[in-house]
């Protein structure tokens, strides 16, 4: 088995309507095959190891960084979720740094977001180094700052958005 080296950082999320154990999707032992942390917008110390939590669920909007040994391969459909009045699905955020998901199988406008929420701030994406991207792509994970302490993050559902369906994560 090869060793963990930062090129094998990811930052990834789910889309649809779920609430997984990130157990049940990595294969192998947490800390020998994979690791997996959570960032909790904290100054210092916001990087936290797996602990079994729900805490490390995938759940609508939420991103992690995952290292694994192995492949990941997701291609269940967990089904849409439920959008509000105005057409949107809301992230919950944290104060300082989240690292956030598509909740939909669709691509989305970064620029149509910061619009809706009334925010400049870019998305950060991590492929062996920074970018910041202007499609919020689902199956990936983004950091963003929530400068303004926004209790949420909307995110509209595009019908015409591209559709992708099946995520692979290599080694």
């Amino acid at each position: 088995m090869d060793a963990f080296t930062q090129s094998s950082y990811k930052m990834i999320g789910l889309p649809g309507n779920i609430d997984i154990p990130m157990s049940q999707l990595l294969s192998g032992a947490n800390k020998t095959d994979w690791k997996a942390f959570y960032d909790n917008g904290a100054a210092e110390n916001y990087l936290v190891s797996y602990d079994g939590s729900t805490t490390f669920n995938f759940k609508p909007g939420k991103g992690f960084w995952i290292l694994s040994k192995n492949n990941i391969n997701i291609s269940k459909d967990y089904g849409p979720v439920a959008l509000s009045v105005d057409n949107t699905y809301s992230i919950t955020l944290q104060n300082g740094w989240n690292i956030i998901s598509n909740p939909f199988e669709k691509n989305v406008s970064w620029n149509l977001i910061k619009t809706i929420n009334s925010v400049t701030q870019p998305i950060y994406f991590f492929n062996q180094g920074y970018t910041q991207p202007v499609s919020f792509e689902p199956y990936k994970g983004y950091y963003f700052f929530n400068q303004g302490n926004l209790p949420s993050l909307k995110i509209p559902y595009n019908p015409g958005g591209v559709v992708n369906q099946q995520f692979k994560l290599g080694k």
